[in-house]
């Protein structure tokens, strides 16, 4: 149960959540412009 809740704190880690998710958001970012142009 320990080792649950340590993997479980550390996988969601605000730093490292940040370092995984920004390259994550930039794609969806661009798209997301890029259906916005194609659609609109």
């Amino acid at each position: 149960m320990k080792s649950y809740v340590e993997s479980f704190g550390y996988q969601f880690n605000p730093v490292d959540f940040a370092i995984r998710s920004t390259p994550a958001l930039c794609i969806g970012m661009i798209v997301f412009i890029t259906l916005y142009d194609v659609f609109w």
